[in-house]
Formats: structure tokens, C-alpha cells, sequence
């Protein structure tokens, strides 16, 4: 369908046919807000909100227009060149461009397109077309990888349910105890989806943000880890003979496609106004507390590309400790920034009336149940005062006992992976950290409290403080 609306919107645009510019602008453009925010204002711009198109734009709007075919599911070749020699055909993007700055070694560009499902979902959401969303949760739209076996796409519904997702050892674990599911996840899209308890009442903006950051941060970061871990499993299984290095690097690429995604664009640090993923989330809190980088984004971020990067290059030396190594490291770096998005969270929703519409409510509930489970493992009665704050209820004011109340419940959990207060940084309103914080938690209290657990979560406390620098 969109094949010969782009193939007349160009005839137009080079026939300067304002009328028939206008009228093929009108059936395309809307269109590409499926894709990536800033290409649809900027064609807006040029094309919708002006009475005249102006044929010195030409150029800026066909690279535009070229720059969203992926998305729309059509290709350069598919929209030809124009007259021949007139508009030449566009060339596909190659299978390894960069996500980010992290420069894959295998094709992962169809995982790294399951954020546009994200982002459709979340519109169709805003519109309330549940059924549209749910199609698209269900049977996937945008990534048309092998991975799953409902169809051609990779759905989100098959990340949220895979049994791979118990490789993510002790996350998924605590996620499952907590939620007596091992469906957890996609228990709750569903429940929202369907108007169930409390979403029956919601607006259209809450559930579009409930369902939304759910996916980002709680299906997506354990299918993130969950690849990692098998690119691990490919070479240190004990039991597996093959040691396939290929497969290994393809299964780290898949994991840093999931945790970098393809709105990120190909440059170093990514967009912040555009990502979706954890990358995304990182940056953003990195905003936030002031720990970017002086290129403009995360430090945190600049470093899990370099973990990137060293934890493949170990694979293929089949050096497995420094593979663990790394794998924990990053675990933490992911881990981190949920924590402050939940304090940030409660500082946005302060003040809220009991009854309030906004869909922060929803996104706060959504960011803190991704770190519930986690802290509930290791601190029950601070979990409690979490759900008490963050979790909505039409009977109670948000955040009730105050956003330095929530921030007090996180202090346990950034002792417990021994984050430093200077990694986590400052954020206007609120001690985000305790002040006697030094990444000084002890081995022994460590193996006292979590048995088999302080096994992965030793190294860290050595480590966290210089891998944030």
C-alpha cells in the first residue's frame, strides 16, 4: 500500500505539483509516526504545517522519506529510482551498521526493530485501539527475525513468556517468587489490556504508559540478559561440545540489540528523544542526575558499550571468567537506572490528588514493579513501603509517605550491589543516596543474607566503583 503513495509523493514533490504534494503528503506522512518521532515533525514540517512546498527542501525530504522505509516494511528497491537518472535509487542499509556506537559482528537489525513495536503499541494505546496494540503484542509488526515460532515476526508476547528468560540467574528467580507467575509479565500487559480490576478505570494515556514501560523495562531487560547468558552458555557449557563462536557472537549482538534498539540511530551515545530501551532509559536518568559524559551522554552508557565490546572479544578468547565478570558488571549498570527512575518517578508524582488521571501515575507503578522483586529478595518490609507509594490505588495519594520515603526504601538494594553514591549522582528535591554509602558492604554480610547468591554479587562490590567512572 505504501509503495505507490512514496513512488507519487516523489513524482509530486519533483513535478512540483503542490496540489498532488499535498494530497500524497497527507496519506504517507501521518504514516511515519509509527517510526521515529523526529523524522515524522521534521517531514510535518516541511510538508503539512506549510501552505507550499519549497523546492529547495527536496533533497532533506527524500532523505527523510528514505530514512523511514524500513519501518513503513519497504525497501529502496521496492520504491525504485525516479525517471532513472532523476532520483536514484536509495541503497538498504547494511546488516551491521552500528546500534549506538556498538558495532555488531553479526545481522541483528530485525531484533533490534522490536522497539517500533513498543512505540505502536503505545500510540495505538493513546488512541484507544486495544485490540490494534494487542495484535501487535501478540503476533509482532516490525522485527522479522527467527527468532519465536508464532509467525514471520518476533512478538514481544514470545520475549515476555519464553522459557529462556530463566538463564537470567537470580533476577528471574526473584521476579517469578514475587509474582507466583513465571508469566509475570505478559500476566500483566494482559490484565491491563483487558480492563481487568483496577484498568477498567484507567484513561487511555495510564494504560498506554503502564503497558509500554512494562515492555521496555521489565519483558525487554530480562530477554536482554537472557541472550547474553547464552552467548556465555554457547562457549563455557561444560556440556556443550560444539563451542560455536559465531553463534555466541550472534547471541551477544542479540542481547545488546535488545538493550540498545533501533531508534537509538547508529551514533555514539544514541538519541535521547527517540530510544526506547534500557540504553535509552540510562541516558535519560544520566540527564536527570547529572552523570553524563562530556560527549552529552550516560558515562554508565559509555561503559556498557566497552563491556560490550570486551565481554565478545573474551568469547572468543573462551576466556568464561572474565566473561562472568563482565556479565555481572553489566547487570548492575542495567540495574542502577531503574532505581533512579522509580526516586524520579516520586518526585513527579508528589503532590498528586488521590484520584489524579496523570500517566506518570501509571509509568511509576510500571518502573517500580520492575525493581520490586529485587528488592522484596532482599528487604521485604522496604518493598512494602514501595508498593505503598508507588503502586496505584484510587483510595490513596500517591507517593503518601513522600518521595525521600521511597528514595530511604531504595538505600538496601544500592548497598546490596554496592553502587556508589557518586555513580548514582544528584537529582533536585531528594537525597538519592545515602550520604555513609561507600560501596562498602562486606563480603560476609553479603554470604549471610544470600547463601548462593553472594556467589554473583561479591565481585561487584570490588568492582562497581571503577567501572562508573
Amino acid at each position: 500500500m505504501y509503495i505507490p503513495l512514496v513512488q507519487m509523493l516523489i513524482h509530486s514533490l519533483r513535478a512540483e505539483d503542490g496540489v498532488r504534494t499535498q494530497m500524497y503528503a497527507y496519506a504517507i506522512i501521518p504514516q511515519i509516526s509509527q517510526c521515529k518521532s523526529d523524522t515524522f515533525q521534521s517531514l510535518k514540517a516541511l510538508l503539512l504545517d506549510r501552505e507550499e512546498y519549497f523546492k529547495a527542501d527536496f533533497e532533506k525530504i527524500i532523505g527523510l522519506l528514505q530514512e523511514s522505509y524500513p519501518c513503513l516494511g519497504i525497501t529502496c528497491a521496492d520504491i525504485g529510482a525516479y525517471r532513472t537518472d532523476e532520483v536514484a535509487q536509495c541503497a538498504d542499509p547494511p546488516g551491521k551498521l552500528p546500534l549506538a556506537g556498538y558495532s555488531p559482528t553479526s545481522n541483528v537489525v530485525e531484533e533490534s526493530r522490536i522497539d517500533l513495536d513498543i512505540l505502536q503499541i503505545r500510540s495505538l494505546l493513546l488512541m484507544n485501539k486495544v485490540s490494534a496494540a494487542d495484535m501487535i503484542y501478540r503476533w509482532g509488526k516490525n522485527s522479522q527475525s527467527s527468532i519465536g515460532s508464532n509467525g514471520p515476526f518476533l512478538s514481544l508476547q514470545y520475549l515476555a513468556t519464553t522459557s529462556m528468560r530463566s538463564r537470567v540467574d537470580p533476577f528471574y528467580d526473584q521476579y517469578v517468587s514475587y509474582h507466583d507467575s513465571e508469566v509475570y509479565a505478559d500476566a500483566m500487559i494482559r490484565s491491563a489490556m483487558e480492563g481487568a480490576g483496577k484498568w477498567k478505570s484507567v484513561t487511555t494515556g495510564q494504560l498506554s504508559e503502564f503497558v509500554s514501560k512494562t515492555l521496555q523495562y521489565q519483558v525487554m531487560f530480562i530477554i536482554a540478559l537472557a541472550y547474553l547468558n547464552e552467548a556465555y552458555d554457547e562457549i563455557c557449557d561444560e556440556n556443550n561440545d560444539k563451542k560455536d563462536i559465531d553463534a555466541a557472537s550472534h547471541s551477544w549482538d542479540i542481547g545488546a540489540a535488545f538493550l540498545i534498539g533501533s531508534l537509538e540511530g547508529h551514533t555514539e551515545g544514541g538519541d535521547m528523544n527517540n530510544g526506547l530501551l534500557h540504553w535509552n532509559l540510562v541516558n535519560n536518568m544520566a540527564d536527570k542526575y547529572d552523570t553524563l559524559n562530556s560527549n552529552g551522554y550516560a558515562k554508565a552508557n559509555s561503559q556498557l558499550e566497552d563491556l560490550l565490546y570486551a565481554g565478545k572479544g573474551e568469547l572468543r578468547a573462551y576466556d568464561c571468567e572474565d566473561v562472568e565478570d563482565i556479565g555481572r558488571k553489566m547487570a548492575t549498570i542495567i540495574i542502577m537506572p531503574i532505581v533512579q527512575a522509580v526516586i524520579a518517578y516520586a518526585l513527579q508524582l508528589e503532590g498528586q490528588d488521590i484520584g489524579s488521571s496523570s500517566a506518570d501515575l501509571a509509568g511509576g507503578e510500571a518502573i517500580a514493579t520492575a525493581i520490586l522483586p529485587i528488592l522484596a529478595y532482599y528487604e521485604p518490609q522496604t518493598a512494602e513501603v514501595l508498593v505503598r507509594n508507588m503502586i496505584m490505588d484510587k483510595d490513596t495519594k500517591p507517593v503518601i509517605d513522600g518521595s525521600q520515603a521511597v528514595a530511604n526504601a531504595l538505600y538496601p538494594l544500592i548497598d546490596q550491589f554496592g553502587i556508589e553514591c557518586k555513580d548514582m549522582g544528584d537529582i533536585s528535591g531528594v537525597n538519592a543516596c545515602s550520604s555513609s554509602n561507600t560501596g562498602s558492604t562486606s563480603n560476609a554480610d553479603i554470604v549471610g543474607r544470600s547463601g548462593i547468591l553472594a556467589f554473583l554479587l561479591i565481585p561487584l562490590v570490588f568492582s562497581i566503583s571503577h567501572i562508573m567512572q
